[in-house]
């Protein structure tokens, strides 16, 4: 059986995968998860999950990449990198 490698961090990813009782190994591909503004919101979660794909060396296994983007009305909302700017998301969510 061919293994399953899953390129992310994602605790909750790797959980669902081991729980449907596939054997996973975990790669970060440390791909940065930069995009250009101008793009069309619809499709940077897929442009991040294929980056990240080709990060990772070729395998012969299966790779599995993913990307989660919070789009808000029109503005993508990327991880918070300090206290201000969870606070400033957070605002805007609420």
């Amino acid at each position: 059986m061919r293994r399953i490698i899953l390129g992310s961090n994602s605790p909750r990813r790797l959980q669902l995968l081991e729980g449907a009782g596939f054997q996973v190994t975990r790669i970060s591909s440390g791909a940065d998860e930069d995009f250009e503004t101008s793009m069309n919101l619809e499709e940077v979660a897929m442009y991040l999950a294929e980056k990240k794909m080709d990060a990772i060396a070729p395998q012969e296994d299966i790779v599995l990449t993913a990307d989660t983007t919070v789009v808000f009305p029109d503005l993508i909302l990327n991880k918070p990198e300090n206290e201000a700017e969870v606070r400033y998301m957070l605002g805007k969510l609420s």
